[in-house]
């Protein structure tokens, strides 16, 4: 082949090779509901921002100024009595509908609304009671009762409109929200087109936002209470925490009273600038703000997904708050630089006045959002946490700051001072925020993996280990010093550190502590999810019920010695000291330290299930378990690397196989480790002996006798041919056959393996591997689907 030719044909296929990569990677992040519903409410400002100004583009062409100055008057009184007769309650839909049941939920949802709508009554009578006195402009509401009738069935129903962003939000479906805000907009442009040449003309743009609004109300609110809700996990929802009124309405009145105080920031400001700088000065001040608010609104559209998700998922708040914090500092920055180097370009399309006075406030202003971006994320977890006291401290702080600098800048600068003081109230808000987070952070998944890296700290030079340690110490300090306060038997407990972490996944993360680099003592187990604590409760059961069994208490020499414990929702951890011997991965590279570790391990697992197996028949109940249970976990585990047809064709038929394997079997069922390997196993210098088993999380009480000693074959398998254990389990399947040592082991547990009952114990193992570790990676869950197809080829071949 011509190797020109070859070349175009490689770059090509590097090229498409980059972009499905790119493609996967999108697709990937758009499945995690914290961005896809983040970037709808985010794309959703976005495109009613452009659409807005492409209505009152046509509406200035269309109608006179009078009847736009008229109209415009109504639409944003309307607006502002909306916004007031809300009363926040969006926010509050957005933090507790994640955590309630289906029925909890409509009622907040109706109450919400049932609120918002007597609010807008009542706010629209107020106002037109006083119409006269307070806006004399609209006295035409109190002269004709029609007008003031459309004008008040308008406010309730925006004001509907505008609480059911915030519950879409709360039920984490906000990617209904840009569609439901664009459908609106272009019904909106429709209709002051068509009542432009109407008889209606005079009431043409009111009347354009009006019609609408009922027409998005009712199939969105539809949505919501018949497919929404109804696709709710009702079987789930009597687990759910009960709703807490006095917690409701904590949250409620802190988060108005802030969200108060920085509405108040942002109107005030225009008032002190037209007061010291005129009104010419503050139509540029008001036009760069409105440009720049759109940035803010990025942190807060963020803000309100990370409240929903982290108020899904608590003990995931940390890592969620991470995740929002690099999206949304990703987008800030590039629309910030953007408006920097583009300002002069923007305002000049508003006219030469706005661009010679305004780019350099723009650029300021623009800067301004990105500590916000910090702030708002902060302010998001802490209505998640429920520190209330914090989210109005810091909006009151920001709305003294903003003023207090704005009067004297705007003496000193004039309206550019302005500018000054929103990004000096911004950036000194965040740097308090980030001392405090650094000083209170406690276990952070996302912080201590990021310090650590994927790569051994053996890559890096002295100094970066140094700094790393250091970065590490001071995030897990106050979690450390609480758990070693507590431990007895060590004097110096108590100054133990963080010295590295020794693994970390979605579940948990492993720390090595010790008051020394080179002495690590103990291991520290730490949570940072629901399914993690539930795996540290798991062990600690398991180990108790180890160590009050006389008949085990030879066993039990090999157990881990836990130091202290806590199984609190909010610091769920175990300290364990740290095993004795030889950790069994180094037995892999040395084919007789190997086989003399393989031998001793099958003889200290055995001692367990010669003890505790009794002989029990295999009912539903233990197939629903065993193989039900760990199909449907990774069949709605995550993003899938298969059609999901042929995922469930091919569960389907493992489904069947097994179920057909074991049902009505009697086999002698008792205590498994679960997932028991090399890895998590510790011996002798030579192998001979096992001085300790750890990892005690996915322990069972109703398992096979043989199935830690097969879990045991496969994974050392699969370490030493480097391969995924699904094509070890495959080439089993093919080859029910093991090697002369591995038979050895299987008959040191006095176990006989026929062809058919290796095949149904290798895929009864897999699907329990598969169960315990689909939280590794969305990668994993992907492997376990193709290879489920895989298997299902192989099993239609016998």
């Amino acid at each position: 082949m011509n190797s020109s030719v070859r070349r175009s044909q490689l770059a090509f296929a590097y090229g498409g090779a980059r972009v499905s990569s790119t493609l996967t990677w999108i697709q990937v992040h758009f499945q995690t509901p914290l961005i896809r519903n983040g970037y709808s409410l985010v794309a959703s400002t976005g495109m009613t921002s452009l659409l807005g100004l492409a209505y009152w583009v046509l509406a200035a062409r269309l109608y006179s100024v009078g009847e736009i100055g008229l109209n415009a008057a109504l639409i944003s009184t309307m607006m502002a009595l909306g916004g007031i007769a809300q009363l926040n309650l969006g926010s509050v839909l957005t933090r507790f509908l994640p955590s309630i049941g289906r029925h909890a939920s409509q009622r907040m949802i109706l109450g919400a609304y049932g609120a918002g709508i007597i609010a807008a009554l009542l706010s629209c009578i107020l106002f037109l009671l006083g119409v006269h006195a307070w806006a004399p402009s609209l006295r035409l509401l109190a002269d004709s009762p029609w007008l003031a009738v459309w004008f008040t069935a308008g406010t309730m129903i925006w004001t509907v409109f505008s609480l059911q962003d915030g519950a879409l939000a709360g039920l984490r479906k906000a990617i209904w929200v840009p569609i439901e805000n664009t459908l609106f907009a272009l019904a909106k442009i429709v209709l002051l087109l068509v009542f432009a040449d109407s008889a209606w003309r005079a009431w043409g743009p009111f009347a354009s936002w009006t019609i609408p609004l009922l027409a998005a109300v009712l199939p969105v609110n539809f949505l919501i209470f018949r497919r929404l809700l109804g696709a709710r996990d009702v079987a789930a929802a009597p687990r759910r925490p009960s709703l807490d009124m006095r917690s409701v309405v904590r949250f409620f009145v802190a988060d108005f009273l802030g969200t108060l105080f920085f509405m108040a920031a942002i109107g005030l400001a225009p008032i002190l600038v037209v007061e010291r700088a005129g009104a010419e000065g503050n139509a540029v001040y008001y036009l760069t703000w409105t440009i720049a608010y759109s940035l803010y609104l990025v942190s807060k559209s963020m803000g309100v997904s990370l409240v929903a998700e982290g108020a899904a998922d608590p003990w995931r708040s940390k890592v969620l708050a991470a995740g929002a914090l690099a999206h949304t500092m990703g987008l800030l920055v590039i629309a910030v630089a953007i408006l920097t180097v583009a300002a002069p370009l923007i305002l000049q399309l508003f006219g030469p006045s706005y661009a010679a006075g305004g780019g350099d406030l723009l650029r300021i202003l623009s800067l301004s959002a990105l500590p916000f971006g910090f702030t708002s994320m902060f302010l998001g977890l802490a209505r998640v946490e429920g520190r209330m006291i914090a989210v109005v401290t810091v909006q009151v702080a920001l709305t003294v700051l903003v003023l207090g600098l704005g009067v004297p800048l705007l003496h000193r600068f004039g309206t550019l001072g302005m500018g000054i003081a929103w990004l000096v109230a911004q950036v000194a808000i965040a740097l308090v925020l980030c001392a405090i987070a650094w000083r209170s952070v406690g276990w952070s998944h996302a912080a201590v993996h990021a310090l650590v890296g994927k790569s051994p700290h053996r890559e890096h030079s002295a100094f970066v280990r140094r700094i790393r340690r250091f970065l590490l110490g001071r995030a897990t300090a106050n979690l450390v010093k609480e758990a070693t306060g507590h431990i007895v038997g060590h004097a110096d407990a108590r100054s133990w550190r963080c010295q590295g972490i020794v693994r970390a996944n979605r579940q948990y993360g492993v720390l090595a502590l010790g008051p020394h680099p080179d002495q690590r003592t103990a291991l520290m187990k730490i949570a940072n999810s629901a399914q993690g604590i539930a795996t540290l409760r798991r062990q600690s059961e398991a180990l108790r019920t180890f160590k009050a069994d006389p008949g085990l208490q030879g066993f039990c020499r090999l157990l881990p010695v836990v130091l202290t414990e806590d199984h609190t929702a909010r610091s769920a951890y175990i300290v364990e000291q740290r095993m004795t011997g030889e950790p069994g991965s180094a037995m892999l590279g040395d084919y007789g330290r190997r086989k003399r570790a393989l031998a001793s391990a099958a003889t200290a697992i055995a001692e367990l299930h010669t003890r505790t197996a009794s002989n029990s028949s295999i009912d539903d109940a233990w197939l629903t378990e065993w193989i039900d249970r760990p199909i449907g976990i990774v069949l709605g585990a995550g993003p899938s690397a298969v059609p999901s047809d042929r995922a469930d064709a091919a569960f389907e038929a493992i489904r069947r196989n097994q179920r057909a394997a074991w049902t009505g079997r009697v086999l002698p069922l008792g205590w498994s480790h679960g997932n028991f390997r090399l890895a998590n196993t510790w011996f002798s210098e030579d192998g001979d002996r096992v001085t300790g088993i750890a990892g005690w999380g996915e322990a069972r009480r109703n398992a096979p006798a043989a199935l830690d000693l097969c879990h045991l074959l496969l994974t050392t398998r699969m370490s030493i041919s480097r391969r995924q254990i699904g094509d070890v389990v495959c080439d089993l399947l093919r080859q029910p056959c093991w090697s002369a040592d591995e038979q050895r082991c299987f008959t040191k547990q006095s176990v006989v393996l026929a062809e058919s009952d290796t095949r149904s114990l290798v895929l009864l193992t897999w699907l329990r591997h598969m169960a315990a570790n689909h939280v590794e990676s969305d990668t994993y869950v992907g492997n376990c689907l193709w290879t489920a197809s895989k298997i299902d080829r192989i099993l239609c071949s016998f």
